[in-house]
Protein backbone atom coordinates (compact mmCIF):
# COMPACT_ATOMS: atom_id res chain seq x y z
CA UNK A 1 0.00 0.00 0.00
CA UNK A 2 1.21 3.49 -0.73
CA UNK A 3 2.85 5.29 2.16
CA UNK A 4 2.37 9.01 2.63
CA UNK A 5 5.59 10.74 3.54
CA UNK A 6 5.30 14.09 1.81
CA UNK A 7 2.84 16.80 2.80
CA UNK A 8 4.36 19.89 1.22
CA UNK A 9 1.86 21.78 -0.91
CA UNK A 10 2.36 24.69 -3.26
CA UNK A 11 -0.37 27.05 -4.40
CA UNK A 12 -0.72 26.79 -8.12
CA UNK A 13 -3.98 27.20 -10.01
CA UNK A 14 -7.31 28.92 -9.58
CA UNK A 15 -10.46 27.50 -11.17
CA UNK A 16 -13.29 29.83 -12.11
CA UNK A 17 -16.72 28.72 -10.95
CA UNK A 18 -18.09 29.53 -14.39
CA UNK A 19 -16.07 26.55 -15.64
CA UNK A 20 -13.31 28.73 -17.04
CA UNK A 21 -9.78 28.09 -15.87
CA UNK A 22 -7.01 30.51 -15.02
CA UNK A 23 -3.80 28.51 -15.31
CA UNK A 24 -0.47 29.43 -13.86
CA UNK A 25 1.96 27.06 -15.48
CA UNK A 26 3.83 24.68 -13.23
CA UNK A 27 7.35 23.40 -13.72
CA UNK A 28 7.58 20.43 -16.05
CA UNK A 29 8.02 17.05 -14.38
CA UNK A 30 9.20 14.01 -16.26
CA UNK A 31 8.16 11.11 -14.03
CA UNK A 32 4.89 9.50 -15.11
CA UNK A 33 1.91 9.06 -12.76
CA UNK A 34 1.57 5.65 -11.20
CA UNK A 35 -0.85 3.46 -9.34
CA UNK A 36 -0.11 2.57 -5.78
CA UNK A 37 2.20 -0.39 -5.31
CA UNK A 38 0.48 -3.75 -5.68
CA UNK A 39 1.61 -7.34 -5.07
CA UNK A 40 3.55 -8.59 -8.06
CA UNK A 41 1.60 -11.84 -8.10
CA UNK A 42 -1.79 -12.79 -6.73
CA UNK A 43 -0.10 -15.35 -4.45
CA UNK A 44 1.53 -12.49 -2.52
CA UNK A 45 -1.82 -11.25 -1.25
CA UNK A 46 -2.12 -12.00 2.46
CA UNK A 47 -5.36 -12.30 4.46
CA UNK A 48 -7.01 -8.95 5.12
CA UNK A 49 -4.68 -7.11 2.76
CA UNK A 50 -5.23 -3.46 1.98
CA UNK A 51 -4.24 -1.88 -1.33
CA UNK A 52 -4.64 1.75 -2.35
CA UNK A 53 -5.84 2.37 -5.91
CA UNK A 54 -4.89 5.85 -7.09
CA UNK A 55 -3.08 7.83 -9.78
CA UNK A 56 -1.08 10.49 -7.96
CA UNK A 57 2.58 10.70 -7.06
CA UNK A 58 4.31 13.35 -4.95
CA UNK A 59 2.43 16.55 -4.15
CA UNK A 60 3.19 19.52 -6.38
CA UNK A 61 0.34 22.05 -6.28
CA UNK A 62 -3.11 22.78 -4.91
CA UNK A 63 -6.24 24.19 -6.49
CA UNK A 64 -9.12 26.42 -5.46
CA UNK A 65 -12.07 28.11 -7.13
CA UNK A 66 -13.03 31.73 -7.44
CA UNK A 67 -16.23 33.54 -8.26
CA UNK A 68 -18.61 36.24 -7.08
CA UNK A 69 -20.56 34.53 -4.31
CA UNK A 70 -18.60 32.34 -1.90
CA UNK A 71 -18.79 29.88 -0.27
CA UNK A 72 -18.28 27.44 -3.15
CA UNK A 73 -19.18 23.77 -3.09
CA UNK A 74 -17.41 21.74 -5.78
CA UNK A 75 -16.13 18.22 -6.43
CA UNK A 76 -12.88 16.60 -7.49
CA UNK A 77 -12.95 12.93 -8.51
CA UNK A 78 -11.08 9.93 -9.84
CA UNK A 79 -12.48 7.10 -11.93
CA UNK A 80 -11.39 3.53 -11.14
CA UNK A 81 -11.90 1.10 -14.02
CA UNK A 82 -11.36 -2.63 -14.49
CA UNK A 83 -7.67 -1.92 -15.13
CA UNK A 84 -7.35 -1.04 -11.45
CA UNK A 85 -10.17 -3.06 -9.86
CA UNK A 86 -10.00 -6.46 -11.60
CA UNK A 87 -7.49 -8.15 -9.22
CA UNK A 88 -9.68 -7.26 -6.24
CA UNK A 89 -13.24 -7.89 -7.40
CA UNK A 90 -14.16 -9.88 -4.26
CA UNK A 91 -12.78 -7.15 -2.03
CA UNK A 92 -14.46 -4.05 -0.60
CA UNK A 93 -13.71 -0.35 -0.89
CA UNK A 94 -13.30 0.48 2.81
CA UNK A 95 -11.43 3.80 3.07
CA UNK A 96 -10.65 6.93 1.09
CA UNK A 97 -7.31 8.73 1.04
CA UNK A 98 -7.45 12.47 0.44
CA UNK A 99 -4.98 15.30 0.99
CA UNK A 100 -5.74 18.84 2.10
CA UNK A 101 -3.75 22.07 1.83
CA UNK A 102 -4.46 24.29 4.85
CA UNK A 103 -1.64 26.73 4.18
CA UNK A 104 -3.11 28.92 1.45
CA UNK A 105 -6.01 30.90 2.83
CA UNK A 106 -8.36 28.35 4.38
CA UNK A 107 -7.06 26.53 7.47
CA UNK A 108 -10.07 24.21 7.80
CA UNK A 109 -12.49 22.53 5.43
CA UNK A 110 -15.52 20.26 5.61
CA UNK A 111 -15.73 17.56 2.95
CA UNK A 112 -18.19 14.89 1.88
CA UNK A 113 -17.18 11.80 -0.08
CA UNK A 114 -19.34 10.54 -2.93
CA UNK A 115 -19.11 7.06 -4.47
CA UNK A 116 -20.70 6.51 -7.89
CA UNK A 117 -21.20 3.52 -10.16
CA UNK A 118 -20.09 3.29 -13.78
CA UNK A 119 -21.57 5.94 -16.02
CA UNK A 120 -20.00 7.04 -19.27
CA UNK A 121 -16.40 7.87 -20.04
CA UNK A 122 -17.08 11.49 -19.08
CA UNK A 123 -19.47 11.34 -16.12
CA UNK A 124 -20.32 8.99 -13.25
CA UNK A 125 -23.42 6.85 -12.97
CA UNK A 126 -25.71 6.22 -10.01
CA UNK A 127 -24.77 7.58 -6.60
CA UNK A 128 -23.99 4.67 -4.28
CA UNK A 129 -23.18 6.53 -1.09
CA UNK A 130 -22.50 9.97 0.35
CA UNK A 131 -22.68 9.24 4.07
CA UNK A 132 -18.96 9.68 4.84
CA UNK A 133 -17.78 13.15 5.85
CA UNK A 134 -14.59 14.62 7.32
CA UNK A 135 -13.18 17.84 8.72
CA UNK A 136 -9.66 18.77 7.59
CA UNK A 137 -7.68 21.18 9.76
CA UNK A 138 -4.06 20.73 8.73
CA UNK A 139 -2.02 20.20 5.57
CA UNK A 140 -1.69 16.44 5.41
CA UNK A 141 -2.91 13.15 4.01
CA UNK A 142 -6.11 11.85 5.57
CA UNK A 143 -7.35 8.26 5.55
CA UNK A 144 -11.11 8.23 6.10
CA UNK A 145 -13.04 5.00 6.82
CA UNK A 146 -16.24 4.72 4.83
CA UNK A 147 -19.42 4.58 6.89
CA UNK A 148 -20.71 1.98 4.41
CA UNK A 149 -17.97 -0.05 2.65
CA UNK A 150 -18.65 -0.64 -1.04
CA UNK A 151 -18.25 -4.15 -2.55
CA UNK A 152 -16.29 -4.13 -5.78
CA UNK A 153 -18.27 -7.16 -6.96
CA UNK A 154 -21.03 -6.04 -9.28
CA UNK A 155 -19.36 -2.73 -10.08
CA UNK A 156 -17.51 -2.42 -13.36
CA UNK A 157 -16.19 0.99 -12.30
CA UNK A 158 -16.26 3.25 -9.28
CA UNK A 159 -15.97 7.03 -9.22
CA UNK A 160 -14.62 8.46 -5.94
CA UNK A 161 -15.37 12.14 -5.44
CA UNK A 162 -14.49 14.66 -2.76
CA UNK A 163 -16.97 17.50 -2.31
CA UNK A 164 -15.18 20.57 -0.99
CA UNK A 165 -16.73 23.48 0.89
CA UNK A 166 -14.48 26.43 0.06
CA UNK A 167 -15.29 29.43 2.21
CA UNK A 168 -13.44 32.24 0.46
CA UNK A 169 -12.47 33.43 -2.98
CA UNK A 170 -9.30 32.10 -4.53
CA UNK A 171 -7.94 29.94 -1.72
CA UNK A 172 -5.95 26.83 -2.65
CA UNK A 173 -7.25 23.75 -0.86
CA UNK A 174 -7.27 20.62 -3.07
CA UNK A 175 -3.83 19.07 -3.75
CA UNK A 176 -2.94 17.61 -7.12
CA UNK A 177 0.12 16.04 -8.68
CA UNK A 178 1.73 18.25 -11.31
CA UNK A 179 2.75 15.55 -13.74
CA UNK A 180 1.06 13.84 -16.68
CA UNK A 181 -2.62 13.26 -16.05
CA UNK A 182 -4.10 9.78 -16.43
CA UNK A 183 -6.58 10.53 -19.20
CA UNK A 184 -10.20 9.84 -18.32
CA UNK A 185 -9.35 8.74 -14.79
CA UNK A 186 -7.30 10.99 -12.58
CA UNK A 187 -8.46 14.60 -12.95
CA UNK A 188 -12.24 14.99 -12.99
CA UNK A 189 -14.01 17.96 -11.45
CA UNK A 190 -17.53 19.34 -11.17
CA UNK A 191 -17.91 23.04 -10.46
CA UNK A 192 -21.68 22.92 -10.68
CA UNK A 193 -22.24 22.69 -14.43
CA UNK A 194 -21.18 19.10 -15.14
CA UNK A 195 -18.09 16.91 -15.12
CA UNK A 196 -14.94 17.84 -16.99
CA UNK A 197 -11.28 16.95 -17.14
CA UNK A 198 -8.94 19.54 -15.67
CA UNK A 199 -6.48 18.97 -18.48
CA UNK A 200 -9.04 19.47 -21.25
CA UNK A 201 -10.82 22.40 -19.64
CA UNK A 202 -7.55 24.21 -18.95
CA UNK A 203 -6.22 23.54 -22.46
CA UNK A 204 -3.31 21.65 -20.97
CA UNK A 205 -2.33 24.19 -18.32
CA UNK A 206 -3.31 21.75 -15.54
CA UNK A 207 -1.65 18.40 -16.18
CA UNK A 208 -1.89 16.18 -13.13
CA UNK A 209 -4.03 13.95 -10.93
CA UNK A 210 -6.03 14.61 -7.79
CA UNK A 211 -4.64 13.35 -4.51
CA UNK A 212 -7.53 10.95 -4.00
CA UNK A 213 -7.23 7.20 -3.48
CA UNK A 214 -9.48 4.29 -2.65
CA UNK A 215 -8.29 1.65 -0.20
CA UNK A 216 -9.67 -1.81 -0.99
CA UNK A 217 -9.52 -4.61 1.56
CA UNK A 218 -10.01 -8.33 1.14
CA UNK A 219 -9.05 -11.81 2.22
CA UNK A 220 -6.68 -14.14 0.35
CA UNK A 221 -7.05 -14.09 -3.44
CA UNK A 222 -9.55 -13.22 -6.14
CA UNK A 223 -10.47 -16.87 -6.72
Amino acid sequence: MKTHTQSVFKAGVILFVAALFLGTCVSAMTDAPRLAAKPTTISNIKPADQVELSYYGDIANSIGVTGSNPPFVWKSAIRLTQDEMKPYMKWNLTQIVCAYDASNGQPECDVTFYIYTKGTETRPGTLLDKSTTAHFNTSDFYTIPLVHPIPLAGNDELWIATEWTQLENGTFIAPWRGSSHVAGKGDWCNLGSGWQSLYTASQGAIDGNWVIGGIVEGVNTNA
